[in-house]
This record gives structure tokens, sequence and C-alpha cells, in this order.
């Protein structure tokens, strides 16, 4: 899926180990991009299904799995 998505859209995101030098710097979230080797400013990158609540309601608590 990542293979076809570089090609349809041009770029994929990876996760890799952060390159913060710090000992919980933990992973990244990192961009590649073959064919140009750049993406511009303003570019979508990626987007998370889910709900938008208005900040006055209650958001519904939810039990981890």
């Amino acid at each position: 899926m990542r293979k076809k998505a570089e090609d349809s859209i041009g770029y994929r995101l990876e996760i890799l180990p952060s390159q913060i030098d710090h000992f919980e710097a933990g992973k990244g979230v990192f961009l590649s991009c073959k064919k140009t080797g750049k993406v511009l400013p303003g570019t979508l990158l990626g987007f998370l299904p889910g709900f938008i609540h208005p900040h006055d309601e209650k958001v519904p608590e939810v039990e981890p799995n």
C-alpha cells in the first residue's frame, strides 16, 4: 500500500528512529520523496479518520483495548 501511495501522490510517510539526540526521543515521522526529493509547503501529508467534537461538548471516555 505504501508503494502504491508513493506512486500516485509522489511521497510517503515513514516511522523511523528519531534523529533528536535525547534518550527519550523514541521514533519520528519522516517524509520520503523519491521523485523530486522535496515536498512543497502546504502539502497535505496525511489524515486520520475520526470525529471532531465542539469545544463545549464533553468528549466520551474510551476504554483502552
